[in-house]
């Protein structure tokens, strides 16, 4: 049976039953000839299948069922996932399968004589796939005690999409079935969120995301001085877990701010009520503030002051209440010049009666806190120019009033410009001395013989202690025997 056919390999293929004559010629020209018959062993093998294109759900079962006819009548049939075949899925005929991903299946007969049928292949598509994305982030980093915001962008799928979130490391429960939603995790290490989409049919969408929990610090500190007069130096110690130290930052309380993740000293320098706080921020990011449950006391000082009655103090008036009027004082010493202490509020107090005398009275007056002032103030005590000169006298030698002397109470300097005398009715001078000490008996210019019985005038000439000048004074004077 001839064919015509030529090829330098000298093979033939898909050659039909029959007698051939077969020629081979070298290079030469040379040809050489044979004779070969090729006898059929089976008839030809034609194969069907019951499916050959379906779209089905997630998993579900499909039967393909392969039939062939002719070859010798008997037949076992080879399913197989590729062409070439390599991938061999089962011998099985009917091939059942559930479906969880696009399927082509390919299957060939072969009957009793090894003879095979022609492939044939079934598309088995699954149905709209579902298509998920999660986010913010596939990691997402917190610190305790903070939410998070996680969404699910669903789309695909032949019916209503149905959304799961689920927390897989902690309950497992469903949290939400939105596609946007709001968790507070509980302070773990780490939480997964799982979200699954399903429409009933489609490969259900499966995504998830990790959120990361940090520790939040928590700052610890102390210091050594809760109160004091101001300025007040205090000693901050920071007591916190070193670990979680990124970055720290003092507030003393007044809106000064240092930072530093150290110990610091502070001083204090207006009076007031503070509550210092640590702020630390850890490596993480996560931050913790500890503000102090007792308050620093920085107290003010009280004005200690006062006045005095009367005013002014004299060699006569020498008796001083004193008012105290300070302000903010609880406790009060006063010093009377050396001379006598007080812890009175409003004491009196008696200067000795000297002319001219400056005596500093101090007052040191006290907080309820213990916070001092002190003001000290010079009184000075007044010369009071007093003289007592009596307007008569009886010089009869009985012991009683013999002698006419002025006395002084004070304010007076005793120099050599003092004078004391005595003058009759026409104005001659009787008596006169330059010692204060020395009176007038009611002689004639300190001589034996005595006046008269009768009214005399009398002068004192002596110097002032506040002023310094001379003062004169005059009177009458009555003898009487």
């Amino acid at each position: 049976m001839p064919t015509g056919e030529t090829n330098n390999l000298g093979i033939f293929t898909n050659l039909p039953a029959g007698t051939y004559d077969v020629f081979a010629t070298d290079a030469n020209g040379c040809i050489a000839d044979s004779t070969v018959t090729l006898t059929e062993l089976s008839a030809e093998i034609t194969i069907g299948l019951n499916i050959l294109d379906l779209v089905v759900c997630f998993e579900d079962e499909v039967n393909l069922l392969a039939n062939a006819e002719g070859g010798d009548g008997t037949f076992t049939y080879t399913w197989y996932g590729d062409l070439p075949p390599t991938d061999q899925l089962s011998t099985d005929n009917p091939y059942i399968t559930n479906v969880t991903e696009d399927l082509t299946a390919y299957v060939v007969a072969l009957d009793g004589n090894g003879c095979s049928s022609d492939t044939l292949l079934s598309n088995i598509t699954l149905n709209t796939p579902i298509s998920l994305e999660v986010g913010p982030a596939d990691v997402i980093e917190i610190c305790e005690g903070e939410c998070v915001d996680l969404f699910a962008n669903a789309e695909g799928g032949s019916g209503p999409l149905q959304i799961d979130w689920v927390e897989t490391s902690i309950t497992g429960d469903v949290i939400s079935n939105l596609p946007s939603v709001n968790d507070c995790p509980p302070d773990v290490n780490e939480v997964i969120y799982e979200v699954t989409v399903t429409d009933g049919c489609a490969q259900p969408a499966i995504d998830s995301i990790i959120v990361n929990i940090f520790e939040v610090p928590v700052p610890d500190f102390s210091f050594d001085v809760e109160s004091g007069c101001f300025p007040v130096t205090v000693t901050f110690t920071n007591e916190t877990d070193d670990s979680f130290f990124g970055d720290c930052t003092w507030n003393l309380g007044n809106d000064d701010v240092q930072d530093i993740c150290g110990d610091i000293v502070y001083t204090y320098a207006t009076p007031g009520e503070y509550f210092p706080s640590l702020t630390v921020a850890a490596p993480s990011g996560c931050v913790g503030t500890t503000v102090s449950d007792s308050a620093i006391y920085v107290y003010d000082y009280p004005i200690a002051d006062f006045f005095y009655e009367p005013f002014p103090l004299t060699t006569l008036e020498n008796e001083l209440d004193f008012v105290n009027a300070s302000d903010n004082a609880q406790f009060f010493e006063w010093n009377f010049a050396g001379l006598g202490t007080s812890i009175e509020a409003n004491p009196s107090f008696t200067f000795p009666p000297l002319d001219l005398a400056v005596w500093e009275v101090c007052l040191i007056a006290t907080s309820e806190f213990g916070c001092p002032d002190t003001v000290c103030k010079d009184i000075t005590s007044e010369s009071e120019l007093l003289v007592y000169v009596p307007n008569a006298f009886t010089p009869d030698q009985d012991g009683i009033n013999e002698v006419f002397l002025p006395v002084f109470g004070g304010g007076v300097v005793f120099d050599d410009e003092y004078e004391f005398a005595i003058f009759d009715r026409w104005g001659d001078k009787v008596f006169t001395t330059n010692d204060p000490a020395i009176g007038w008996i009611g002689n004639l210019k300190a001589g034996g013989y005595y006046v008269q019985n009768d009214v005399y005038v009398w002068r004192v000439v002596v110097r002032s202690v506040e002023t310094g000048e001379l003062i004169e004074f005059e009177g009458h004077v009555t003898i009487l025997r």
